[in-house]
């Protein structure tokens, strides 16, 4: 050391203004290493400056320690409090005041809000991050707190269904804490059945839905029996003071859906789901009442929010069939199987169709006929009488020459696999229309035929040799680590290529790079002195006019390489 003879110890809390050339910086990773507290703050980890924020940045609720003149004081202080298993962390604040915080539900004598000072704040689990990363408050996590797993929080009292009727239970005295309590509940049967649990500090009850059991479809191995509650935890009898209620997140008693999550649902882009509304108060009518609708095969599942349902159905479907009819939300973009709920604490709860029957391969793009760049129809294979738009996608699956065809369009009943111009299953032979001139990836639906759909093939490369590339997806290509890669610029390819190109052919060559540039943004070198047509349908026009130069250039002239032909 330079300096010795201070007795500074802990984390440094303030400046002392005494000489003004000095600035005073605190580590925020510190800790101490050989005092006796050490062992103590070893229980707590550094997470950020500001106040302790929960994965949804809600505030925890906290119990006051007055005048702990360090942080590590404030580390004693909290764990000499009550209900540590329930203990998420603390903030230590500069004017010798720190925050001892509980997750929602719980304090320091034990499943009650009692002797806590911010009680409406619902801050949950364990500490995600400090609130302010310029802030002189700092929050630490604490190591041994014990979450609840598959539970969660409602409210003070006895868990109640939506006409209020308490649940039948089995009763398991001596239980010192709630943690212990889920840890029981959870190691009996017929989970899906069981909607949630009560706990008063001492008895714990596992509620089961009426009629049902831990062993199985009866009220065998019940202690408590003669309540009517069934379907979901709605909420809590308050009159039970000092009981807590927590409802089970795997609650699920049907055959035909698996509960997913709280919130809306959501595909795995984080989009809604169109949906046609079902009135009602029950999770079990709902799922009856989505399954009466029509087009099943479509259907993704189901969200229940409280007073009804809302029936899910792939983008570009809905009861009707392939067409959009009948929905409350149909302009939302949700496509596929259900991915997630979109929110861990909303009372929405969201469920999965088990007989869902995706589209594989296939991307919907709107409704009527497929188009391309410039605006044009596709060849096609027409096959009649297809019940589905599953049935149709198979169909065109089966088919060969899958690296030209571009999609399909299926309008209830006549499925098209459709080929860019030039192409078919058969080298160019076997298409039921071959008078038209679309090429190329499908850009949208026409919108011409509200009774036809349009899905483009993911698996369309026609520009490519089979042999040198395989399609891997949608979006820039990236690393199994999720880093992107270097890459050559459009101008270098230029530069490669327009050395014995005629005069038009390079110019739309240089069009249609133009146009691929509005779409994804890339420095060009000046030299190439391109300027795109104001006009967007004359830009596509020769953009495509690009294309079919390229492939029929001589490969005397052209090189035809992948990354020109991929523009």
């Amino acid at each position: 050391l330079s300096h010795t003879g201070y007795t500074g110890i802990g984390s440094a809390v303030a400046s002392s203004d005494v000489v003004s050339s000095y600035l005073c910086f605190a580590n925020g990773v510190f800790s101490l290493g050989g005092q006796n507290v050490e062992t103590v703050l070893s229980d707590y980890d550094y997470v950020g400056r500001g106040d302790c924020l929960d994965e949804r940045d809600n505030v925890y609720n906290w119990h006051h320690i007055t005048s702990p003149n360090s942080v590590e004081v404030c580390s004693v202080e909290c764990q000499k409090l009550g209900n540590t298993r329930s203990q998420v962390g603390f903030t230590f604040i500069l004017n010798n005041v720190c925050r001892c915080y509980y997750t929602d539900g719980q304090g320091p004598d034990g499943n009650a809000r009692t002797n806590l000072h911010g009680g409406s704040n619902r801050g949950s689990g364990p500490i995600s991050r400090g609130s302010n990363p310029t802030s002189s408050w700092k929050c630490y996590r604490y190591l041994h707190y014990t979450p609840i797993h598959d539970y969660i929080y409602e409210s003070t009292g006895k868990c109640v269904d939506s006409a209020g009727q308490r649940y039948n239970s089995v009763q398991i005295d001596s239980i010192s804490t709630i943690q212990h309590c889920a840890a029981t509940c959870r190691s009996l049967g017929n989970l899906r059945s069981q909607a949630g649990f009560d706990y008063d500090g001492s008895t714990c009850s596992c509620l089961y839905i009426d009629g049902r059991g831990p062993n199985g479809n009866d009220e065998s191995g019940l202690t408590l029996t003669g309540n009517n509650g069934t379907g979901f935890v709605v909420n809590a009898d308050e009159s039970a003071v000092g009981s807590e209620c927590y409802s089970h997140n795997d609650y699920g008693p049907f055959e035909d859906y698996d509960y997913v999550g709280r919130g809306y649902c959501l595909d795995e882009g984080g989009d809604f789901y169109s949906y046609v509304n079902i009135n009602s108060n029950s999770i079990e009518v709902c799922s009856v009442e989505c399954q009466r609708l029509g087009n099943t095969r479509s259907q993704v599942g189901f969200t229940f929010i409280g007073n009804g349902c809302r029936c899910h159905y792939t983008d570009g479907q809905g009861p009707d069939g392939n067409i959009e009819t009948n929905l409350s939300g149909g302009s939302y973009l949700g496509f596929g199987p259900i991915s997630r709920g979109s929110d861990p604490f909303s009372n929405y709860k969201c469920y999965r169709y088990l007989h869902y029957t995706p589209i594989h391969d296939y991307i919907y793009e709107g409704t009527g006929k497929c188009v391309d760049s410039a605006g044009q129809h596709y060849n096609s294979v027409q096959i009649d009488s297809i019940g589905t738009i599953q049935h149709c996608a198979s169909t065109c699956q089966n088919l060969d020459g899958m690296i030209s065809q571009t999609g399909f369009e299926y309008d209830g009943s006549k499925c098209s696999c459709l080929y860019s111009a030039g192409r078919g299953p058969n080298e160019g032979s076997g298409l039921s229309i071959s008078n038209e001139d679309g090429v190329g990836l499908v850009i949208q639906g026409d919108g011409s035929n509200g009774n036809s759909v349009c899905y483009s093939h993911e698996g369309f490369t026609e520009t490519f040799n089979s042999e040198d590339y395989v399609y891997v997806g949608r979006g820039s290509c990236q690393s199994d680590g999720d880093e992107g890669y270097s890459s050559v610029s459009l101008a270098n390819v230029i530069t490669a290529v327009k050395t014995g190109l005629d005069r038009s052919a390079g110019e739309a060559i240089r069009t249609a790079i133009t146009y691929a540039t509005d779409i994804c943004p890339i420095s060009l070198s000046t030299t190439t002195s391109m300027r795109a047509p104001e006009n967007a349908s004359t830009l596509q026009a020769n953009a495509t006019t690009a294309f079919k130069l390229i492939r029929s250039a001589p490969s005397s002239t052209v090189q035809q390489p992948a990354a020109l032909l991929a523009i």
